[in-house]
């Protein structure tokens, strides 16, 4: 199977990376006057920090990566990248543990 070594990590890629920096400038368009408030909050982390309220810090920075998962990667994303749909990661977590021969 000579033809296997002729392929390059560019045959593997689903979409180009025009539909990629269009998709991501369509996400940043329908939510743009909440970037400002992001930038609000990601400058607050550090002064949260300083003044330690280091869990109040954390709770503001897990909130943050959860609306991205949602408003990104499930919302936009999986449209492009079928395996970016956060609903079935479980499902895929538990057939990947599953150990051949048991139940």
């Amino acid at each position: 199977m000579p033809e296997w070594w002729s392929y390059s990590p560019q045959d593997f890629v689903m979409f180009s990376p025009r539909a990629y920096f269009r998709l991501l400038e369509r996400h940043h368009q329908a939510l743009w006057p909440m970037q400002i408030g992001a930038i609000a909050l990601g400058l607050a982390i550090p002064a949260l920090l300083r003044g330690h309220r280091d869990r109040l810090a954390t709770i503001v920075l897990a909130a943050c990566w959860a609306w991205v998962a949602w408003s990104f990667l499930y919302m936009r994303f999986a449209t492009i990248r079928p395996l970016a749909d956060i609903s079935e990661a479980p499902a895929r977590s538990r057939r990947c543990r599953r150990i051949p021969g048991r139940r």
